[in-house]
């Protein structure tokens, strides 16, 4: 299975990301400026960086804000050993809600950073699989909000439409029109893509993506996959892995 890949500043030596306990879930790549850090993480399709704060300032915390603006969506981590409650607190309140410290079993942190991973990488997917498409009608940008804003779990047309004060009949028009897809077709195309990032980027089997997709059964991912990509998760996996 792939490993995430995580782009790493430490000061640090005594840092838990500096030594090869980490390197047995990560691929880690070590940078040696903040400046750094941001041109890694956008230019090489890392899934998730991580800043060892050396000083609980409001100037560090500064450094931390603009690059987590230049980021964005890729997840951020703060990792600290002694970061100060009002230093996380001053985080929390500039946007940052992911830590890490150094004291923490490399398990942990691995679930961590896992979560990230799948919470934020479905606007890179949305991104990917539908370019260009948002903003062709008033109500496409809102159709893609509203299938998130329940997902993984299905949205049902009748609660899209309702909450956008439209017809069924209307939503599949916008999304014809919009998408080149139906509404049912637009959150499969969706689910299976993010399925194919998690294979790519995660230390997750087939049956955990499902389970953490929302499929009830792994067979429905499965019946999924053949009519997305007219072959199955196992074979993409060994493709993947070729």
């Amino acid at each position: 299975m792939n490993k995430p890949k995580l782009v790493v500043y430490c000061g640090s030596v005594d840092c838990l990301f500096n030594n090869s306990a980490m390197s047995t879930s990560f691929q880690v790549h070590h940078v040696r400026s903040e400046g750094e850090l941001s041109d890694q993480i956008s230019k090489s399709q890392s899934t998730a960086g991580v800043y060892c704060v050396r000083e609980s300032s409001i100037e560090e915390l500064n450094k931390l804000t603009q690059i987590n603006h230049n980021v964005a969506p890729t997840p951020l981590f703060i990792c600290s050993k002694t970061a100060c409650p009002r230093f996380i607190h001053n985080a929390i309140e500039n946007g940052f809600s992911r830590f890490v410290f150094c004291d923490m079993v490399p398990e942990l942190i691995e679930d961590a950073i896992n979560e990230a991973i799948f919470s934020t990488s479905i606007r890179k997917i949305v991104d990917s699989v539908l370019p260009g498409n948002w903003n062709k009608s008033r109500y496409s940008k809102r159709i893609i909000t509203e299938i998130l804003r329940d997902y993984p779990q299905k949205t049902s047309m009748e609660t899209v439409a309702k909450r956008l004060n439209i017809s069924r009949r209307w939503l599949q028009v916008i999304c014809n029109e919009s998408f080149k897809l139906s509404f049912t077709q637009l959150f499969r195309k969706i689910r299976v893509h993010h399925a194919l990032y998690l294979m790519r980027n995660c230390q997750l089997d087939n049956a955990d993506i499902a389970l953490r997709l929302g499929y009830n059964e792994y067979s429905n991912m499965t019946r999924d996959f053949h009519l997305e990509l007219g072959t199955n998760p196992k074979n993409v996996r060994a493709l993947e892995q070729e």
